[in-house]
């Protein structure tokens, strides 16, 4: 069966059509747009048209490409963009006037649910406690649990890359006072957070992506 959904974000705009059959998902087509939706809502604590137009545009598109496959199905589902920002259901009748399609906001604690469950079926993981950490641009989930019992313990705090850095890194490199600044923040949103303690953990998202092209796909506690 072939399947397309549309993954609204923080930062970007995603497109997955893809074949689901027999425990498999096989790639089709993917696309990728960055609009910054976050951005906009913490800097005017909406989406305002411009932006709402720019995102129909990309929409329509990836919804042609997706029919262009003869899809099944497609769903767009909508992150931190559609918890965080005021009149959000504007945003989602964009959405579903571009796909023709229903649209759906995923609760923070679902959205780490399903990226817990993306990444520990994408990695040779043992019987063992498994952590991961999904930073998104709006938004940092945390979920620990096990391969066969799935999540059994997740939390999710409003603070991501797009919005620590539109808040608090404006230079470029960041100066040193602004880079404290924002450890200052990531503290204090973490603070009494204590997850529990995994036997391996696992880092997802495009901010993970980033660091791992700059340190190594895998390092020790040290």
């Amino acid at each position: 069966m072939k399947v397309g959904v549309v993954d609204v974000g923080s930062n970007t705009v995603r497109l997955l059509v893809a074949s689901v059959g027999s425990g498999e998902v096989r790639s089709l087509e993917e696309g990728r747009a960055h609009l910054g939706l976050g951005e906009e809502i913490l800097l005017h604590g909406r989406i305002r048209r411009r932006k709402l137009d720019e995102l129909d545009a990309v929409v329509t598109e990836f919804a042609r490409i997706a029919r262009k496959h003869r899809v099944r199905e497609l769903e767009t589902v909508v992150t931190a963009p559609g918890r965080q920002g005021g009149e959000s259901e504007r945003l989602l009748e964009v959405l579903r006037r571009a796909t023709d399609g229903p649209v759906r906001v995923v609760s923070a604690e679902n959205e780490g649910r399903l990226a817990y469950t993306g990444a520990v079926a994408r990695t040779s993981v043992g019987p063992g406690v498994v952590a991961v950490c999904d930073v998104g641009g709006g938004s940092t989930e945390i979920v620990v649990g096990t391969a066969l019992l799935g999540p059994a313990w997740v939390r999710s705090v409003d603070i991501g890359s797009l919005r620590l850095t539109a808040s608090l890194l404006h230079g470029n490199p960041p100066t040193r006072t602004e880079v404290e600044s924002a450890r200052a923040s990531i503290r204090e949103a973490f603070s009494g957070i204590a997850p529990p303690a995994p036997e391996l953990a696992l880092a997802t998202g495009g901010s993970a992506r980033a660091i791992a092209r700059i340190v190594g796909g895998a390092y020790d506690a040290e």
